[in-house]
């Protein structure tokens, strides 16, 4: 499942406010792994928690993420050895406790508000999923160019579109 995509998690209670389970694996990514924590640690939802799979990394990405686990109790670490992308967000998602599933890569960033705009579209549309493309910083011969793709889309559990918004309507 690529990282921009939400799915609702199914919970045994109703809660007055829904909590996201972020979901990050993490392999060998200290370079730039800590401006993707502080990404989600920043967003303006604060209902949240952010799990990093470690994937078996030798980089010292590991002690970064327990830096961050020791300062925020809403991250939790958890370790495992190296088996790939898959299997640790397949770890991930049998840890999580939230009411939904997010997803992001250790090379991405959210924009402060991400959380609480998509929690808009599940509380506007009552949809089970949803899906939004991103902004992409690439590098390419040594300067960066902006890809900028947008689009959101809300899917109910019939698999039939709630709603496609813009990105000015998020």
């Amino acid at each position: 499942m690529p990282s921009g995509t939400f799915v609702r998690k199914i919970a045994g209670k109703k809660r007055k406010r829904n909590v996201f389970s972020v979901i990050m694996p993490v392999y060998n990514s200290k370079a730039y792994l800590g401006n993707a924590i502080e990404s989600v640690l920043k967003q303006t939802y604060r209902d949240f928690e952010l799990l990093l799979i470690d994937d078996g990394s030798t980089d010292g990405s590991l002690d970064l993420c327990r830096s961050y686990e020791r300062k925020d109790k809403r991250v939790k670490v958890i370790t495992k050895e190296n088996g790939g992308l898959s299997s640790a967000r397949n770890l991930g998602i049998e840890y999580a406790k939230g009411d939904y599933l997010a997803f992001i890569d250790n090379d991405d960033e959210y924009k402060a508000e991400c959380l609480e705009r998509v929690n808009m579209c599940f509380e506007t549309y009552h949809c089970d999923l949803v899906r939004f493309n991103r902004i992409r910083i690439q590098e390419y011969e040594g300067k960066k160019a902006r890809v900028d793709v947008s689009g959101t889309e809300c899917w109910t559990d019939q698999n039939k579109p709630a709603a496609v918004l813009s990105r000015e309507e998020i």
